[in-house]
Parts: C-alpha cells; structure tokens; sequence
C-alpha cells in the first residue's frame, strides 16, 4: 500500500477516535446526553471512521468491537429521532429523546426503590436508584448517607477490611 494512502488512513482513524473519546468526554462532562441525536451521531461517525481506517492495516477484534459500536449508536440514535418524531407528532414540546420512556423513574415492588441504578429525570443522565438524575441523590436521603450500592459499598469497605485483621 502506498505510504500516503497509510497515513490518511491513519488520520482517518485518530479523527474516529476523538470523535469517540470527545463525545464521552461531553458526556461526562455533562456538556451532552445521551438523549440527543447529537451523541449517538459522534459516536457511529467514529466507528465508522475507525472502522475505515483498518483497511490498512486489519485487525478483528478491533473491527469487532467498532462494528458493534456503530450498530448500537445507529440503533440509539434511531430511537431518538423516533421519539421527538412521535413527540412533535402528538403536539408535544420538541425535544430529543427519552431512552428510558415516561420520566425514566423506575419503582420497584410495592412501590419501593428499584433494584438497579436507573436514568433518573435528568434528560438521559444516570443518578442514583429512584434518584432525580444528574448523580443527585433522592430527596429523602439522609445528609452524607450513601445514596446507591457503590456508595454503600465503598463506605463499608474499611469497616469489612478491620474486621478481617
């Protein structure tokens, strides 16, 4: 392969690559939902982009995992537009998508915490169980109480570990 067409395909690849890690970032950052459009696009546009960098040089399980990746965001991305589809339909507000549907807040038996960490109220940010989105904790959580299992986990390691010795 001529080196110049090695090198775009390089290029190619590390463009994929910050697509991938700057939406993540956003994400994170909390500069963007996973409710919009917007990141699944990022995401299937770098996969595809590294995806078509390994013409040059393949490898499986790379092409492996950005195939599934691609997939996934497409499928994601659909449902959103499906969503805000639906929503300007029916005369609702425009607006993104709701991955998890109907408020996201998810009750457990008799009406209890769920049993899982779910999407909180937070337009597609994960909070904690029967939380209000945005790593927030529910409002009847006592001051500095850990509000999800890791939390609680976490808090109770010291207590396990001194047991031990």
């Amino acid at each position: 392969m001529h080196r110049g067409v090695e090198i775009a395909l390089q290029v190619i690849g590390i463009v994929g690559v910050a697509l991938l890690l700057g939406a993540y970032a956003a994400l994170q950052a909390r500069r963007v939902s996973v409710a919009t459009p917007a990141y699944h696009g990022a995401n299937a546009v770098g996969s595809a982009l590294i995806l078509g960098s390994l013409v040059g040089s393949f490898n499986l399980p790379s092409a492996v995992i950005e195939s599934a990746w691609l997939l996934l965001s497409l499928w994601g991305g659909g449902r959103c537009v499906r969503a805000a589809r639906a929503a300007a339909k029916a005369g609702g507000a425009p607006r993104a998508c709701d991955p998890g549907g109907g408020g996201g807040r998810r009750r457990g038996p008799a009406g209890g915490p769920p049993a899982r960490l779910t999407r909180g109220g937070g337009g597609g940010r994960r909070g904690p169980a029967g939380g209000g989105g945005g790593g927030h904790p529910p409002p009847t959580a006592a001051a500095g109480a850990p509000t999800d299992r890791v939390a609680a986990a976490t808090a109770a390691a010291p207590t396990a570990a001194a047991a031990a010795v």
